[in-house]
C-alpha cells in the first residue's frame, strides 16, 4: 500500500467535511485507502488529467464529486490536494 500524505489546504477541507457531512467523510476516506491499494499493484491505475494538470490524477466519489492527487512512484507516496464538485475543482486548482 502506498503511503499517503495530505496537503494542508486538503486537511481543513476533510476537518470541515467530518462535521458537516460524516458519510461523505467515511466516503472519501474509503476511496483514498482503495486508491492507495490499487497504485501498489498498478501505478497508473487511475485518470490522469490533461495539460496544465497532467502531474495529477483524478478519482470520483460520492457520485460528482473528485479527488485530486499525485503519485511519487519512487517514493511509493501518493499526496491528496484536493476534494470537491467536478464542475469547481480544476478552476480551483488552477
Amino acid at each position: 500500500m502506498y503511503k499517503i500524505a495530505f496537503d494542508p489546504s486538503f486537511q481543513a477541507i476533510l476537518n470541515r467535511l467530518k462535521e458537516r457531512d460524516p458519510k461523505a467523510y467515511n466516503n472519501v476516506i474509503k476511496k483514498i485507502r482503495q486508491v492507495a491499494i490499487n497504485l501498489e499493484m498498478n501505478p497508473s491505475c487511475c485518470k490522469n488529467l490533461k495539460a496544465p494538470l497532467q502531474k495529477y490524477k483524478r478519482v470520483h466519489v460520492n457520485k460528482s464529486f473528485v479527488i485530486v492527487f499525485q503519485v511519487d512512484v519512487r517514493n511509493s507516496l501518493m499526496i491528496v490536494y484536493d476534494y470537491d464538485h467536478h464542475k469547481r475543482i480544476y478552476k480551483k486548482i488552477l
